[in-house]
């Protein structure tokens, strides 16, 4: 089966190219790898939530999110389903944030009745 690509535009001819010889999948291996480091980060220093505006859900790195965007077209993660199935499928990407009250300066009162036997 022969194929003419002469009518393909250059940049499609180009992408097809990079993705035929492996060069997409080796940038894409290095995205999950940063991405691993990025879980790691978020896991040592948990985000607090703001006011107002809550926690985060998720931290990706951009080259996986343009893949997503790619694969699935516009603003894919305002699909509540799909952001689900993501989350389950990679869930080195879920962000657990912390609470937003946070309690400074509390101390144990002393005891005001104590009994001894002596």
């Amino acid at each position: 089966m022969i194929v003419d690509l002469s009518e393909v535009p250059h940049e499609i001819r180009t992408k097809m190219d990079e993705i035929l010889t492996g060069k997409y999948s080796k940038d894409l291996q290095a995205a999950v790898d940063r991405q691993k480091r990025i879980a790691q980060e978020f896991h040592n220093n948990k985000p607090r939530s703001i006011d107002g505006i809550g926690g985060q859900d998720m931290a990706l790195d951009p080259f996986i999110d343009a893949h997503c965007k790619l694969a699935r077209g516009g603003n894919v993660w305002e699909d509540s389903d799909y952001k689900k199935w993501f989350l389950k499928k990679n869930p080195e990407s879920r962000v657990k944030s912390g609470g937003t009250k946070m309690q400074v300066g509390y101390q144990r009162p002393d005891p005001k009745f104590s009994k001894s036997y002596g």
